[in-house]
């Protein structure tokens, strides 16, 4: 068994991990690749305006009517 080390230069971990990164990345589940972030580094990535132009009225409207509902009945309190 061989004792010998490879020494790399920063660039060389950076380029190693440019390639083998992916390859990694790919095989992690979703919960695995977001462990450690929070919650606004998450959805700081994604543009509302984008995710609710594919939603439909009838969508939009039921997920608000709770919302709604709570929100009154916290005022009222």
């Amino acid at each position: 068994m061989s004792t010998d080390t490879i020494e790399l230069t920063p660039e060389q971990v950076t380029d190693l991990g440019k390639f083998g990164g992916p390859i990694y990345l790919s095989k992690l589940s979703v919960e695995e690749r977001l462990a450690g972030l929070s919650s606004e580094e998450v959805l700081g990535r994604f543009k509302p305006e984008a995710l609710l132009k594919e939603l439909s009225l009838e969508e939009l409207e039921a997920y608000l009517r709770p919302v709604k509902r709570n929100h009154s009945s916290s005022k009222t309190h």
